[in-house]
């Protein structure tokens, strides 16, 4: 199966279905592409070819290696044994997203606890979408005021790309939300309900509200590189236009654009 997994963040928001964030694999693969269902067991460059785990080899002319990453839940004492119970639960896995939702409706005083882990991490922006949409429903609820909203954020700032803070800083005032930064979750309780964290300093060890949210788009080093043009998006900013694009629109063109080979909005360049 194939995960479009910027969406499970709106699983937990309430705004999709889990369902509709998976497809089988063989039908979000290119026609003219094949499709070898078998580990890479090892790259040999020299020859030009790729060693699968049957032990075919394959050749090539120019090489993609695209391994992604492999969430270490284990990291976390405690964690493993506790998720999807207890009220703890990730948008970093298809079978939790769901779980973020119900407890965000049960939930009508007391504390939310929101943590983003040290990177690297899959989405630097997932875990305060998560608080953000969440927040935003308790607030329609009304029962915000009863609720203690913390987020624990391992790094030293809000979001790596100083152009988007003034935006996200402008909701987590809004919400009421106490931030603290160099703060690292190392241990859950589930039964007791209790979490564990290290505390740093700098020497040591986004995307907002339902109908409104910021579009970031940025590559290494933090420069920004917007797709769409600033009438259409901007992107430093928190955007009904932008919620429109992230919930209606992107997710069309991941399914039917990007998977199936066509980029309309930029175009690689050519290799002489």
């Amino acid at each position: 199966m194939h995960s479009y997994q910027p969406g499970w963040t709106l699983v937990g928001g309430g705004v999709f279905s889990a369902a509709i964030t998976r497809r089988p694999m063989a039908d979000v693969i290119l026609v003219r592409a094949s499709w070898y269902a078998l580990d890479a067991e090892r790259v040999e460059p020299q020859a030009g070819e790729v060693v699968l785990g049957d032990g075919c080899h394959l050749g090539y002319s120019r090489l993609v290696v695209a391994p992604g990453l492999v969430i270490d839940w284990g990291a976390i004492e405690g964690l493993e044994q506790t998720l999807g119970q207890y009220g703890v639960t990730s948008n970093y896995r298809f079978d939790l997203a769901p779980y973020i939702w119900s407890l965000v409706q049960s939930l009508e005083k007391g504390r939310a606890l929101f943590t983003q882990p040290p990177m690297p991490i899959k989405c630097a922006g997932a875990p305060q979408k998560a608080m953000y949409l969440s927040c935003d429903h308790w607030r329609r609820q009304g029962r915000l005021a009863e609720i203690e909203v913390s987020f624990c954020n391992a790094g030293q700032v809000l979001f790596g790309v100083a152009d988007y803070v003034p935006a996200l800083e402008g909701y987590i005032e809004r919400y009421g939300i106490e931030k603290t930064f160099g703060h690292r979750l190392v241990a859950v309780d589930g039964p007791s309900r209790t979490a564990r964290v290290v505390v740093s300093g700098e020497d040591g060890e986004r995307t907002v509200e339902r109908g409104r949210i910021v579009l970031a788009e940025f590559g290494y080093g933090g420069a920004l590189q917007p797709t769409f043009p600033r009438w259409v998006n901007e992107g430093t900013r928190a955007t009904r236009r932008a919620w429109w694009l992230k919930a209606k629109q992107l997710p069309w063109l991941y399914w039917n654009g990007m998977l199936k080979g066509h980029e309309w909005l930029a175009r690689p360049a050519r290799l002489d």
